[in-house]
C-alpha cells in the first residue's frame, strides 16, 4: 500500500481508495491510524471504498490484520467499512472472537432494572454511537421500552451528527443496530403487527418508503411501512433499491 501517495492525496484533496478485499496488514493499519490522528476520521473515510446501496444485499468486506488488546495475538479478520472506520478512529479496541465472547454477557445497551429505577445516564454523540449504533450490541431480550429510551436520549443530542454517522454506515450494519431495532419494533406496534397492504400477520418487514430522512427514522415513522414477506417482495420488484 502506497502511504506516501495516500498522504499526498489527502493534502491535495484528490480521490484515492482503500479497496475492498485488499488485505491491510498490521503495519499498514498502524500507519492508517497515524494518518487518522493527523487528518481526522471524516477525511480518511472519503478515501475508503464505499459500497453504495440503500437496500439489503451482500456486503463487501475488508481483510484486516489486528492485534487483540487482551490476549495480544494477531488475527486476520473480514470487516465491514463501518467497523474499519471505528477501528481506525480508536486504533486500540480490537478483541479477538474468544476474548469478545467473554465480554459479551457484560455488554448491554440499557439495563432494564436501571431504567425502572430512573437512573440518569449522560450521553454524548460518541456514546450514543457506541451504544445504539453498534451492530454488535443489542437490547436485553424482552425489554419493552426501546423506542422510549432512544427518543429520550436523542433529545439532548445533535441530530445532524447522528444522521451523518448513520448515512456513512453499511446498510446491513445499520439494520443490526439497537437504534433500528427500536424503530422497527415501534412501527410494527403502531400497526398492530399487521401488514399495511394485506393485513396479514406472521413474519413482517419494516420497509423505507423513502430514504430522504434516513438517520432520523425516530422522527419520521410515517416514512416507513410494515409489510409481509410477499408484499415486501412486490415493493422491490423492478427496483434497484
Amino acid at each position: 500500500m502506497n502511504f506516501k501517495l495516500l498522504e499526498d492525496t489527502l493534502n491535495e484533496k484528490m480521490p484515492v481508495i482503500v479497496k475492498f478485499d485488499e488485505k491491510i496488514n498490521l503495519n499498514e493499519f498502524n500507519k492508517l491510524c497515524e494518518l487518522t490522528k493527523k487528518y481526522k476520521i471524516n477525511e480518511i473515510s472519503k478515501f475508503v471504498e464505499h459500497q453504495k446501496r440503500t437496500s439489503p444485499q451482500k456486503a463487501k468486506k475488508f481483510l484486516l490484520e489486528q492485534l487483540c488488546v487482551i490476549c495480544q495475538t494477531v488475527k486476520t479478520i473480514l470487516i465491514s467499512r463501518t467497523k474499519l472506520l471505528i477501528y481506525l478512529e480508536k486504533c486500540d479496541n480490537f478483541c479477538c472472537e474468544c476474548c469478545e465472547q467473554e465480554k459479551k454477557d457484560k455488554l448491554t445497551c440499557v439495563q432494564n432494572t436501571e431504567y425502572k429505577k430512573n437512573i440518569q445516564v449522560e450521553y454524548c454523540e460518541n456514546s450514543f454511537v457506541d451504544t445504539f449504533l453498534n451492530p454488535e450490541r443489542s437490547f436485553i431480550k424482552g425489554f419493552s421500552k426501546k423506542y422510549l429510551v432512544i427518543t429520550n436520549v436523542l433529545k439532548s443530542l445533535n441530530h445532524n451528527i447522528i444522521k451523518n454517522y448513520i448515512e456513512q454506515m453499511d446498510y446491513n450494519d445499520f439494520l443490526k443496530t439497537p437504534y433500528w431495532d427500536a424503530i422497527r419494533t415501534k412501527k410494527m406496534q403502531n400497526e398492530n403487527f399487521k401488514c399495511q397492504v394485506c393485513n396479514s400477520g406472521g413474519k413482517l418487514n419494516v420497509h423505507h418508503k423513502t430514504y430522504e430522512n434516513h438517520g432520523e427514522e425516530h422522527l419520521h415513522l410515517a416514512d416507513l411501512t410494515v409489510l409481509c414477506c410477499d408484499c415486501h417482495g412486490k415493493f422491490h420488484e423492478g427496483s434497484d433499491e
